[in-house]
């Protein structure tokens, strides 16, 4: 299967039709790239689009997250929460996937708002490398959490709601399927708080699974170690090879065009993929 970053004809008129409604409504996409990400998650539907770049802007003017480069939250992960992330990779549907550990998590470690500002700086990278193409967009991610030695210590409740707003309500991203192994004993009782801001529609994609199960649909070669793998990828080397920006190219208002090269970065090699010249403006001709 080959990853694209060309538009289907539907989503160039989405897409379209969303960048006309957010310059009205007096909304902005991060970039162009962002923009198709937002209409391909919302599958063209435009109100639903709007709040979700309307939630980002906002999350966006509260922690200057734009301004916070990657490398610079990357060290502080590794240094609060090492080993929380492990790597997974590409699954058999080709779609990215995340691997957590959320016993490495402590919440009591979110002291400051630039703690704040660093660890959901982390969450939107993580995202990210998830849809590194438009095809990627389009199938979603898949996350595997690994419950093996978690506890009340590793939840907050004001920490997941606050964090929940980037992923569920602002990030452009399809959550597929969230499989988890090693389930402790309270996770009936986390599921009933969870309930209270995370949407049905993501949690009736979690699977409980056992690491039998695990290991038949995803194989040794994506799975670390403890879960029967064989890989010890660092997960913060892979994100940084799957990291997206974006080079836009001229984009006049009369004639309402533009060619996006989408710059998809990779260890040493910058590999550039061209998007359809697509109509952007109300008065371009069709």
């Amino acid at each position: 299967m080959t990853d694209s970053n060309e538009l289907l004809p539907e989503e160039r008129e989405w897409v379209h039709a969303l960048d006309i409604a957010a310059r009205e409504a007096g909304l902005t996409a991060p970039n162009k790239y962002w923009l198709c990400m937002f209409a391909i998650q919302a599958k063209g539907d435009v109100k639903k689009a709007l709040k979700r770049i309307a939630n980002w802007q906002k999350i966006e003017e509260e922690y200057k997250l734009s301004q916070v480069s990657s490398e610079a939250a990357s060290n502080w992960a590794r240094a609060t929460f090492p080993n929380i992330m492990f790597c997974v990779g590409k699954n058999k549907e080709h779609q990215h996937c995340m691997g957590m550990r959320p016993s490495w998590f402590d919440p009591k470690k979110l002291k400051t708002e630039e703690d704040w500002r660093l660890y959901l700086k982390n969450i939107a990278l993580n995202l990210q490398s998830m849809s590194p193409t438009l095809s990627h967009v389009r199938r979603g991610m898949c996350s595997i959490v690994d419950q093996k030695g978690a506890g009340w210590a590793n939840f907050d409740r004001a920490v997941e709601k606050r964090k929940s707003l980037l992923y569920q309500d602002a990030f452009p991203i399809k959550v597929k399927q969230a499989f988890v192994v090693n389930p402790p004993f309270l996770v009936s009782m986390l599921f009933k708080i969870a309930k209270l801001f995370v949407s049905a529609k993501i949690l009736r994609r979690v699977v409980f699974v056992s690491a039998e199960e695990l290991m038949q649909r995803f194989g040794m070669a994506l799975l670390p170690p403890e879960l029967g793998g064989t890989n010890t990828d660092d997960f913060f080397e892979w994100r940084g090879d799957h990291a997206v920006t974006c080079n836009l190219g001229h984009m006049s208002d009369r004639r309402g065009c533009t060619s996006l090269r989408v710059v998809v970065v990779r260890t040493e090699i910058v590999r550039r993929v061209t998007i359809v010249h697509m109509p952007l403006m109300m008065n371009t001709p069709r």
